[in-house]
C-alpha cells in the first residue's frame, strides 16, 4: 500500500507537467489561427495570422543573400523551430523525462533557450514598434509568448523517481 501511495505522490507532478505541455500545445495551435499582428493605413487593417509565419520562412529559405543569419531573425527562427519540436513531442515524453536525468537536462536547456529566444525577440520587436500608429498586436502575439513559458514550467514539474535512500527514510 505504501508503494502505491508513494507512486501516486511521485506522479502528481507529472500530471501537472503533462497539463502544462498540453496547454502549450493548444497555445501553439491557437497561434496559427489567431491574428498575430495588424498593419493599417487609412483606416484599413491588414491582418497577419500565425500560420503565415511559415510562408514567410519558406520564401526566405532560398534567398540566402537577404537572410540575416547572425542577427535577431536567426535567433527567432531557431527558437521557433526548437519550440515547435519540443511542444509537439513533450506530452508523449513525460515518462522518459522522469526516468532519465540526461534527457530532462537536455529538454530543460533547450526549453530555456527557446523561451529566452522567443520572449526576448518578441519583446524587443514590440519595444521597437511601440508608438507606431499603423501597427498593433493581435491575440496571437500573447499566445506565442505564453507557449514557451508553459512548456518550461511543465519541464520544471517533471520529477524523477526518488532515490532508494530517500524512499527508505520515507521522504
Amino acid at each position: 500500500m505504501a508503494d502505491r501511495e508513494e507512486t501516486m505522490n511521485e506522479r502528481w507532478t507529472d500530471r501537472i507537467a503533462r497539463g502544462c505541455f498540453l496547454a502549450a500545445l493548444v497555445c501553439l495551435a491557437g497561434f496559427h489561427f489567431l491574428v498575430f499582428e495588424s498593419f493599417g493605413w487609412s483606416g484599413e487593417w491588414d491582418d497577419f495570422r500565425g500560420w503565415e509565419i511559415w510562408r514567410v520562412w519558406w520564401s526566405g529559405v532560398g534567398d540566402f543573400a537577404n537572410l540575416d543569419w547572425f542577427g535577431m531573425q536567426a535567433v527567432l527562427w531557431a527558437a521557433i523551430h526548437l519550440m515547435v519540436l519540443l511542444v509537439v513531442a513533450s506530452p508523449f515524453l513525460v515518462r522518459w523525462l522522469a526516468a532519465s536525468r540526461l534527457l530532462w537536462w537536455l529538454t530543460c536547456g533547450c526549453s530555456a533557450v527557446a523561451m529566452v529566444g522567443i520572449v526576448g525577440y518578441l519583446s524587443w520587436s514590440v519595444w521597437d514598434e511601440l508608438g507606431l500608429d499603423y501597427y498593433r498586436l493581435g491575440p496571437g502575439y500573447g499566445v506565442l509568448l505564453t507557449c514557451p513559458i508553459l512548456h518550461f514550467i511543465g519541464v520544471m514539474f517533471v520529477r524523477g523517481a526518488a532515490p532508494l535512500a530517500r524512499r527508505e527514510r520515507g521522504c
